[in-house]
């Protein structure tokens, strides 16, 4: 269902009705409601609906798992992540793309990118607990929110920090996983492999992307509706980054347990940008 979310509901209700599993695009729907009627939709149905966050299986982000694992920097201690791009051109304020209509998208771009971010440490580190933060808009033609940041416990309490901002004068990305005996140090959007930091010195791994990225989490799809197998990322996993989505964004939107993006003049968060 490659469709903006805007649209994911729909079409996915369509799918629950006619007894057919589906594969959303991420993020699963505009906000948390909107999972739920879909996740119940489905279990009514009795069949299966998953989610497109295909970092989860792709063979770099396998390898942070394997090192994670294995205990490649001991005892986890800290996570921090980072995004960062120039603003993106905004030819017609009144008809902006899809990515930054919150009607279409559910937000800004934290939506469409922050929540590969989100899903990736979902998985590697477990449920995302204890999230707060807040999103501003200034600088911006359009109401949808263009800087987030937030602070979460991951894994056994572990502590993490995000900072994702769509007004800076150049492009970054990064996650760091800190430990006892090392780091962890890769990108999520880039071709920077993943370098792995000790005692020992320093080592870098970098396993190629498949031609088509979302292959491995198909097959995933495939193996698990043959009972072959698997599949990492559901509409249940893909529902809790939705989750911590919204309780990032509420203050922004004076809420987002309604149809927000029906009533732009209320957010808060555009009347501070504003302002």
């Amino acid at each position: 269902m490659a469709t903006p979310p805007g649209a994911h509901l729909e079409g996915a209700l369509l799918a629950a009705r006619a007894g057919k599993p589906a594969y959303i695009e991420k993020p699963m729907a505009r906000h948390t409601p909107e999972c739920d009627a879909i996740l119940e939709a489905f279990g009514r149905a009795g069949v299966p609906v998953y989610v497109a966050y295909y970092r989860r299986c792709l063979p770099r982000f396998v390898k942070v798992q394997e090192l994670l694992a294995a205990q490649a920097i001991g005892r986890l201690t800290r996570v921090a992540c980072s995004l960062s791009a120039p603003p993106p051109a905004v030819p017609d304020a009144a008809n902006p793309p899809w990515r930054l209509d919150a009607a279409n998208s559910g937000g800004g771009l934290f939506l469409d990118l922050g929540s590969h971010m989100l899903d990736l440490l979902d998985h590697l580190l477990g449920p995302l607990q204890s999230v707060t933060g807040e999103a501003s808009g200034a600088g911006s033609p359009l109401p949808v929110e263009n800087r987030v940041k937030m602070v979460f416990v991951a894994g056994a309490g572990v502590p993490g920090t995000g900072c994702w901002d769509f007004t800076a004068a150049q492009a970054s990305d990064s996650i760091v996983l800190e430990g006892t005996e090392g780091v962890i140090r890769f990108g999520v959007f880039g071709a920077d492999p993943v370098r792995l930091e000790t005692n020992r010195g320093t080592e870098v791994f970098d396993p190629p992307h498949p031609a088509h990225v979302q292959q491995p989490l198909i097959q995933s799809v495939v193996d698990d509706l043959t009972g072959h197998g698997v599949c990492p990322s559901t509409g249940d996993s893909a529902r809790r980054t939705s989750v911590v989505m919204d309780a990032v964004l509420a203050d922004y939107y004076g809420g987002r347990s309604d149809a927000f993006w029906m009533r732009p003049q209320t957010w808060p968060g555009r009347a501070r940008g504003e302002g």
